[in-house]
This record gives structure tokens, sequence and C-alpha cells, in this order.
């Protein structure tokens, strides 16, 4: 089902046997439209069985494994004693929703992106609030969910049992998220409260990558049906709501734990069923223009009880084959229109047919469609050739000498420019058609350090001064936990200090 995805699948897709002390590992699933967390605690080998939060803030009657991503201001909304999240946002509420969406919103446009993506913001469905950044209101909206976890873990273990218990946090990521929202992602969540704690570490972790071990985990043990064996290649699909990641494994071994490798880089697009959404908003435009077009988005955008309505009928679309003459009722819409055959006034109902919503679901289907065709393509062409040696492990890494100038007594700073593609083949240049800048990555040296062997200088005799220049490298770690890419200087084979990454934001 598109956006829903079971969330302990997360936990199910990181060690917990590091070391033997007692530690709470937290699976955070945040999702362009409902976020989810899981936990387990752990002590030495006795590992609890996971906890999926299910009672969220807000009147619910039923259990529910995801909370819709959103939030309200209390700046905006002055009935709002505080701001509301979730379950608690109001459909009459000023409020912001897909905002996840706009974190990597500076990404090249995918061949498989919905095409009215980019025309949202203006209308309005993936706005922000005028004192608040896309990274910020993701920050706000996660740190509510920071709170709401550790009220429930200090419930359970009690507040001072918490308090000593380090926390380690795994958030998702798509696949096919740029370096820029991946870095964006992680930091709002570090700000939000994850990770924040002396003891506490946040990592990241990609999405079809916790859905491949959760997938295979049931076809790895001894009396699985199908099961699965070495040089196996498995194929993930994952739909999201904003986002489809595929990516194509190979199973290199089974017992005693389940390991496997990418096969080829992944492929994927924003056309998850936030599209099927823009699609319903694209239908009805059409269908009953400008009465439909001037309506507030809190009447008929994320959240409204006319977009709840629709969701039902959304997720349980294409179950029953014996339905296609049935009319689907979609409730509370407001319209100044007469009654007609996809309208009743009376009732504010809007009359959808099931080719009416089967045309909402055909351009997401053939999307989705096509990406599994071309990963399809992909794997039939990598496996005829023999698997890349350069291998990513827990310290693979990539160095590059830099020489930089600089005046003795004063601070220095030195810049290289890093570059990425998702091309199978890499070009040799970066000026090439499908390679994006990522961004800057910064060193730093205070004033007075000792470059030593590594600074010579020379006299300049037109300029009649001596130019002093050292050299050093920057090391990129690319199999750090959690993926997160990180960059150190070294200097003379020694490493002397974290190097940053400054995006390349537009």
């Amino acid at each position: 089902m598109f956006g829903n995805r079971p969330i302990h699948q997360i936990l199910e897709s990181v060690s917990i046997t590091e070391d033997n002390g007692h530690k709470i590992i937290v699976g955070i699933d945040y999702g362009t439209t409902f976020s989810g967390v899981s936990y387990i605690t752990t002590h030495k080998s006795d590992i609890k069985e996971v906890n999926i939060i299910t009672a969220w803030p807000g009147e619910l009657t039923i259990p529910h494994w995801k909370v819709p991503t959103r939030i309200s201001y209390k700046r905006e909304n002055p009935k709002l004693s505080k701001n509301k999240w979730g379950f608690e946002v109001d459909p009459k509420f000023i409020s912001y929703s897909w905002t996840k969406l706009l974190l990597d919103k500076n990404a090249l446009v995918g061949e498989y992106d919905d095409p009215a993506l980019a025309d949202m913001v203006g209308q309005g469905m993936m706005k922000l609030p005028d004192f608040r950044k896309a990274e910020e209101v993701c920050e706000d909206f996660l740190h509510e969910l920071y709170i709401y976890l550790t009220s429930k873990l200090c419930e359970e273990m009690t507040e001072k049992t918490y308090d000593t218990t380090p926390m380690e946090c795994w958030i998702t990521l798509p696949a096919i998220w740029s370096d820029e929202a991946k870095d964006a992602t992680l930091n709002a969540a570090k700000k939000a409260g994850f990770g924040s704690r002396p003891d506490d570490a946040i990592f990241t972790i990609a999405e079809p990558e916790a859905a491949a071990i959760a997938t295979l985990k049931m076809y790895s043990g001894f009396n699985a049906l199908n099961q699965i064996k070495p040089n196996d290649h498995i194929l993930i699909c994952d739909c999201g709501g904003g986002t489809v990641d595929i990516t194509t494994y190979t199973i290199t071994q089974v017992q005693p734990c389940l390991e496997f490798d990418e096969l080829c880089v992944g492929v994927g697009g924003k056309c998850g069923s936030t599209y099927i959404d823009r699609n319903l908003h694209s239908l009805l435009s059409r269908r009953f223009g400008t009465p439909f077009d001037n309506l507030p988005l809190s009447k008929k955008g994320s959240g409204s009880r006319f977009m709840m309505s629709f969701e039902k009928f959304k997720q349980d679309f294409g179950r029953n084959d014996d339905d296609h003459h049935d009319i689907r009722e979609v409730t509370d819409l407001k319209l100044d229109i007469p009654d007609s055959e996809f309208y009743n006034e009376e009732e504010r109902i809007v009359n959808l047919t099931y080719k009416d919503i089967q045309g909402l679901f055909d351009p997401v289907v053939r999307e989705i469609s096509n990406l599994v065709r071309q990963q399809v393509k992909e794997v039939k062409r990598k496996t005829g050739a023999t698997i890349d040696g350069d291998k990513i492990f827990q310290d693979t890494s990539r160095k590059v000498t830099a020489v930089t100038k600089y005046t003795p007594g004063k601070a220095i700073s030195s810049t290289l420019s890093l570059y990425s593609t998702a091309l199978n083949d890499p070009p040799d240049y970066y000026t090439e058609s499908g390679v994006i800048k990522v961004g800057d990555v910064c060193s730093t040296f205070p004033r007075g350090f000792d470059f030593g062997q590594s600074s010579e200088s020379n006299f300049n005799a037109r300029l009649k001064e001596t130019i002093y220049n050292f050299s050093h490298e920057v090391e990129i770690m690319f199999g750090n936990k959690g993926e997160n890419l990180t960059c150190r200087d070294v200097l003379n084979g020694k490493v002397v200090g974290t190097a940053t990454i400054q995006f390349d934001r537009h």
C-alpha cells in the first residue's frame, strides 16, 4: 500500500548486538504523508519485542500505526494554546503538510517525477509559513514526535531509568534523496531532539534497504517457503507517500545472518501516493472549474475532511473486482454549483465512478511500472558483467589532495567542490550531463596552526613577496554507520580535524 510500510522493519534492519549495554533503539519512519515510530529495549542478549506506537494525541477511536505528517502553529491559529500536530490538527486550522518534499527542491527534476509537483507550491499544496523554512517545519513536527516518544518511554520504564539509558535512533530516507536533502533531514531530526542527549546517537538508513531486510527475513529461515539463496537477485519497489524507490540487491549470504549487496544504482521518482491526490484535484478542477479552484485549502487540501474521506476510497481501491459500477460518495465539499451526476449540493457529496478513480491511479502506476522496467533492464545488463571491486565497507574512504595558499599568522580556509552522479558509468568531467554539484567541502585551520613538512615557501621576485603554500588531504568517509556522509582533514598522515560540507543551495 502506498505510504503505509510497517514501521517495525526499520528496527529489523539495524544491528542490536554491537555491545552488551542496556539501550533503547528507535526507528523513525518520517514520511511525506504519514510518519511512524517503533522502539525496542535491549540488555545484553535479552531483546524485547518491537513496540509500535499506535495511540496518538487526538480523538481516535481505533489504533493507527502512523500519524499524519502535519502541523499547525499557535502563532497563526489564535484559538490554539499550543502547536498542534498529527491527528490533533483540525481541518479548519492553518496547517502544513508534504513539507518533506520541499527538502529536496534543489535536486534535478527526475524523469519519473510527478509533472505537476513543481506547480503545487504556487497552489498552496506544499506551502510554508513566512516565519519558518522547510527544514524548520520538519524540525517542529519531528520535535513533537520526539516529545511524545520520550513521554511514552518515561511512562513505560520510569523517568529515572529513561534518563540513564542511551537511545540509538534510526531515521529512514528515500534512496533518491540528494545529499543536501539527506543532510537537511538529519539536521532537522537532531535539532528536534533525536540523538541530543550525551550518550544518544542518530543515524540514517535508506528506505529500500530497510524494506529489503524486513522482506527477506521471512524467506531466510531454514523452513521458509521459496527460501532465498546466495546469488539470488531481489528487486525492492518501495512506494511511499511522496517518493518511490526501486533498488535491486544480490544475496551474498543467508546463514548465519542475512547479507546482501546493491547490484546496481537504484532508481526512483517523486511519484508516490500524493500524485494520486494531485490528480484528483486536477480532475475536479476540470469538472467543476472556478467554484472548486477558489476553495480554501482548509476545505480541499491535505488534512481536510474531504481529502480524509477520499483517502478511505483510495486505500480500498482495487481490492474488490465486483464494484466497478458502484459510485464512490466523497463527502463534505461545499461547492456553489447545482446538482449534477457528479455533485449532490444538499449532501455536499462529490460522486466518483470506478473509472474516475482508476484514471487517478493510472499515471502513477504507469510511472512506477516504467521505473521497474528500467531497473530490470539495468539488472540484466549488470548481471552479465563482473561486480565492481569498489565495494563500500565500514572504513571505505576516498582522499583528495588540496594545495592552499596562506598567510602566516592568520586563520586559513580551504575549499574543494564535490560533485555527484547517479549514472552507472560516471562521466570523466563534471561539466557533462548527469553530473550535479553537491556543494563545497570546507576545511579550516586556526591562526598559528603548525603545518610541519606539508608547508613550503617560495619568494616571488615579481611580486617581491614570499608565497606560502601547504598541502593536505580531504578524506571523504563513505562507510560510516548510517551512511551519513562525513569528511575529515588529514595532514602528514594524521587526522587533524573535521571538514564540513556547505551544500549548493540555489
